[in-house]
């Protein structure tokens, strides 16, 4: 039995971070096994820094995932990645699902050992949270309305059109299973979850018609986990910038550095306590890790994107220090 599997789903232009992804994921943890799966392919450039890394490193990037379908809304296309499954998973103690643009560094607690040990604490073969809870207004869609008639039964679709307000009840995007023990719930109830996903991805009760994290935190509801997670308390902090040690039952860390947070000026100010626990926890790791030669060869085909990106982090790290020392 291995340890580790780090897997997610890529899609559109962001295909330019599973380079790095990959490279500070294999520097932090030698052992895991990063499964990467892409919707269409990557690019030439792309595909140089993927061959540079295949030299050093084990990894599969599994292109043309579902490529023959258009995911017309970037929700849906987040979404997929909770239902996908590979029969490699069952090799491992742990699978952890996470997001792309978020670049795994070393902290004090492995990643597999803290979700493990977060399983065990809450009883569950997942390891996750349901985020703080707020309120969004109610779309009066016609169409939403159908599809909730649907799945849920006329009363209910009428008794949800009628309210002003409803509660979002999302997950995080970071999600960790064991796979011998998740598999059983997991195939159970997948069908559904596709069909709805595939054909019916306006639903009611989500905001904005459909959210990947409510999406997740229907699929763990209809496999009776999602009740029993740790709930994230309502004093304190917005929901997104909160870091939870493994105390008790809530947990809840990135792991590392979500550079997509660096992608404009108002989301650097959005999440600015987030940017600051980077800069105390990950940042020396970052640095230290991005001078090695294997890196800087990568680095020579990283797209404009992730480069202004990397830049912004780069600025606001050297401000921070300059405002501690």
């Amino acid at each position: 039995m291995q340890g580790l599997c780090v897997s997610t789903y890529v899609f559109g232009p962001y295909t330019c971070y599973i380079a790095p992804y990959i490279y500070f994921l294999k520097r932090t943890y030698p052992d895991c096994y990063p499964l990467i799966f892409v919707h269409k392919t990557v690019t030439r450039e792309e595909e140089k820094a993927l061959n540079l890394l295949a030299k050093e490193f084990s990894f599969d990037v599994v292109e043309n995932t579902f490529g023959n379908r258009e995911w017309k809304k970037p929700q849906w296309g987040k979404a997929a990645r909770w239902l996908l499954w590979d029969k490699r998973f069952m090799d491992f103690q742990g699978v952890y699902i996470g997001d792309i643009d978020l670049f795994i560094l070393p902290e004090k607690q492995s990643l597999l050992e803290a979700h493990l040990q977060h399983c065990e604490r809450i009883g569950l073969p997942i390891s996750n949270i349901v985020r703080r809870t707020t309120m969004f207004p109610v779309r009066k869609d016609p169409r939403s309305f159908i599809v909730t008639a649907q799945l849920r039964g006329l009363k209910e679709a009428a008794r949800l059109f009628m309210q002003k307000e409803l509660p979002r009840r999302r997950l995080t995007g970071l999600h960790f299973f064991i796979p011998a023990r998740y598999e059983p719930f997991f195939s159970r109830h997948k069908d559904k979850y596709w069909d709805i996903l595939l054909h019916k991805p306006h639903l009611l009760w989500h905001d904005r018609g459909f959210s990947n994290e409510s999406f997740l935190y229907d699929f763990m509801e209809e496999n009776g986990f999602a009740n029993a997670l740790p709930v994230v308390p309502l004093e304190g902090g917005d929901g997104d910038d909160d870091f939870f040690l493994l105390e008790d039952r809530l947990y809840y860390s990135h792991h590392g550095i979500h550079v997509g947070i660096f992608r404009s000026e108002r989301l650097v100010r959005r999440f600015l306590n987030q940017c600051k626990t980077i800069f105390s926890v990950y940042y020396n790791h970052y640095l230290a890790m991005s001078q090695e030669p294997l890196y800087k060869s990568i680095s020579q085909y990283f797209s404009p994107l992730l480069r202004s990106e990397l830049d912004r982090m780069h600025v606001l790290m050297e401000k921070l220090q300059k405002e501690q020392s």
